[in-house]
């Protein structure tokens, strides 16, 4: 029996080895990987990171630059809005201002002729009778306040409701009278009734049957009046007045004749609630005689 010891095997020994040393090289490349990777991932997240806070900050300058121009065009249409309203308005206000102006200016002319008119119509029967001046109706004659009245009623009232006598003549009822006295001189006025006038213009008072037989044709006025002045002061008129003989003022007015007045007087009236009152009848001042 042979004493055979046997060799080791070396190459087992080296595939062992070869094992080992691969397994090691595994795990070194796997951590190697992984480092690697880890690396990558944070580079990436703070990579991320930062490219969202830069498009944050750059989305936002960039809306605060849209904005802004924006809001620049939008604070010059607003201004240009006002500007424009504003114009409009006070075109619209100057607008109407010029036409009430002209309607009050109208109206003023209006009111005035009326006004005239109305005066004119007024004064006639005071006109008429020539009466004197006087500062206060108790200065009257009550022959001039009758006379007045009488012609009052005659030229400016209704007279179709007055009875006729038999010879044609007005029966006119003393009460009548005493009214139109006021309306003239107002509501203090008081008369005394009797007969007044003369042939030509005769006002007959009956005492028993309280009436005035009046003509009833006028064919005969001492004036008619014109107004050539007017002036107010809170309910005082104060009005010029000029004396036509009628039948020259009919030819200056139809035929273009020139006439002068033959005098010229101021009349004094107060007015108010459209009532009119006779204060006063007074000499202009190239009447006065010092």
């Amino acid at each position: 029996m042979s004493n055979t010891r046997k060799k080791p095997n070396n190459t087992n020994r080296e595939n062992v080895l070869n094992e080992l040393l691969n397994e090691l090289d595994k795990e070194s490349d796997f951590e190697t990987v992984d480092i690697f990777y880890g690396n990558t991932a944070d580079f990436s997240q703070n990579n991320i990171g930062y490219t969202a806070s830069d498009i944050k900050d750059e989305s936002a300058k960039a809306l605060s630059e849209v904005r802004s121009s924006a809001a620049k065009p939008k604070r010059t249409k607003k201004f240009y809005f006002v500007f424009a309203l504003f114009t409009i308005i006070m075109a619209v206000i100057g607008i109407v201002s010029t036409v009430l102006f002209t309607v009050n200016k109208i109206n003023d002319f209006t009111s005035s002729s009326s006004l005239k008119d109305e005066y004119t119509r007024f004064l006639l029967p005071i006109v008429a009778n020539d009466i004197a001046p006087f500062e206060n109706e108790n200065e009257l004659s009550n022959t001039a306040k009758i006379n007045c009245s009488i012609w009052n009623i005659l030229l400016n009232h209704d007279t179709s409701s007055y009875r006729l006598s038999d010879t044609g003549e007005f029966l006119i009822p003393e009460y009548d009278v005493e009214y139109s006295c006021r309306e003239i001189f107002g509501t203090s006025a008081g008369i005394i009734h009797r007969t007044v006038g003369s042939t030509d213009m005769r006002f007959s008072y009956d005492s028993n049957s309280h009436l005035y037989r009046c003509v009833k044709d006028l064919r005969y006025l001492n004036y008619v009046p014109v107004i050539t002045e007017m002036t107010q002061s809170g309910g005082i008129y104060t009005l010029t007045v000029d004396y036509y003989a009628p039948s020259v003022r009919f030819l200056s007015e139809n035929i273009g004749i020139e006439a002068e007045a033959e005098k010229t007087m101021i009349y004094v009236i107060s007015r108010y609630d459209s009532k009119n009152t006779l204060v006063a009848v007074q000499f202009t001042s190239d009447n006065v005689i010092d």
